[in-house]
């Protein structure tokens, strides 16, 4: 190594040598002795095997071989906290419902609707209900004050509607559990299941309705 003594010109040079071995085509050593130089200059050099252009379908793909997700380019901007939910059907594509087991078929009961002191035939004439659940407290009502009916039943009411001509409701316990909710209150349970009694909320009802049609009762 040679130093100049020059005063004015004073410096300090290191050269290091660095030996490599390479093996392959000519076109490996290239791309090889171009790595290394842009390694030692501080400058990262891509070579042609590493062109993303140059990697056709194999772009997104680690150099191990193993899946990288690639970003859906038909869906920019999407949210990355978006959560799908998929939605799997059954084999044959139809969906599962739950199972109801058809309603009860109301039985005709032994009851007299002649001869009380206003038959059911003029009480319901007379109070003229005009949906089912009206035709239902009328009849619960009438069974309560003139048949002493402590307790009804689906079985009371659609037999006062086929004594009435009347079509029973397909589920004929339905309007008897509305009147037993709050919107309403007609009725309470009674002391089995499927038994209801009226409450003094139903009795009021029906007086209103028998005073609009001037009956007193």
């Amino acid at each position: 190594m040679a130093r100049d003594e020059k005063p004015l010109d004073k410096g300090r040079v290191k050269v290091r040598v660095i030996e490599f071995e390479l093996d392959g085509s000519n076109q490996t050593l290239r791309d090889s002795i171009r790595d290394i130089v842009g390694a030692i200059g501080g400058r990262p050099q891509i070579s042609k095997q590493q062109n993303p252009a140059a990697l056709g379908n194999n772009a997104g793909k680690p150099a191990n071989g193993g899946e990288r997700a690639v970003p859906n380019q038909d869906n920019e901007g999407d949210d990355s906290d978006e959560t799908i939910v998929e939605v799997v059907e059954p084999e044959d594509g139809a969906r599962q419902q739950k199972r109801r087991s058809p309603p009860r078929t109301p039985q005709i009961l032994d009851l007299d609707f002649k001869s009380a002191a206003i038959p059911l035939t003029d009480f319901c004439t007379k109070l003229n209900p005009d949906s089912d659940n009206e035709k239902y407290i009328v009849i619960a009502y009438w069974l309560k004050h003139f048949q002493l009916a402590s307790e009804v039943t689906a079985d009371h009411i659609h037999t006062g509607f086929r004594h009435m001509k009347w079509n029973t409701p397909a589920e004929a316990g339905q309007p008897l559990r509305n009147l037993k909710t709050r919107s309403y209150g007609y009725l309470k349970a009674g002391s089995k299941p499927g038994a209801f009694v009226v409450t003094h909320i139903g009795d009021n009802h029906v007086l209103e309705m028998a005073k609009a049609a001037g009956i007193d009762l």
